[in-house]
């Protein structure tokens, strides 16, 4: 037991009703029935993954969740069209903190958590998505997720 009295599965049941709340909340996925996926469409699978973060004295602080795709049974042409990943290269932060340094500019760096949930997919390569195992909506269990923005997992997510 934890000691707040909780066990660890009760906090990632926790966390990943935080995560797909989340979701809908930022409109990644509307459930549409099953029989309403295009003709040769398959659901993508999904799986839930958990991590700890912990504090600088090693004490775990937060139990995250996320609900990502296996992007990996994606088909280029079929599924996606394009994949790129925005990556700065070494070189780029150097030359940005010497023009800093000289123009005596103040420099900030911030992280935005969930960029990828905030890129809309287009209509063509609108992708299904299947719902978690055990966390179906009740009276629609047999419905899937019509993603309307990428996830986590997706070949296009860095793209988009």
């Amino acid at each position: 037991m934890t000691p707040s009295g909780l066990r660890q599965w009760e906090y990632w049941i926790t966390g990943t009703c935080d995560e797909l709340c989340s979701l809908a909340d930022l409109h990644v996925f509307v459930l549409v029935p099953h029989s309403e996926l295009p003709k040769g469409k398959q659901p993508l699978r999904g799986k839930l993954v958990c991590k700890h973060r912990y504090d600088d004295t090693g004490k775990i602080v937060c139990y995250k969740v996320w609900y990502v795709t296996k992007g990996f049974a994606q088909r280029q042409g079929i599924n996606y069209n394009k994949t790129t990943t925005p990556t700065a290269h070494l070189k780029s932060f150097q030359t940005i903190a010497h023009l800093g340094a000289a123009l005596n500019w103040d420099l900030h760096q911030f992280d935005i958590k969930t960029a990828f949930l905030h890129g809309i997919l287009p209509v063509e390569e609108t992708a299904y998505m299947e719902q978690p195992f055990s966390f179906k909506v009740l009276g629609k269990e047999d419905w899937v997720m019509q993603l309307l923005k990428s996830i986590y997992g997706m070949k296009q997510a860095g793209h988009i």
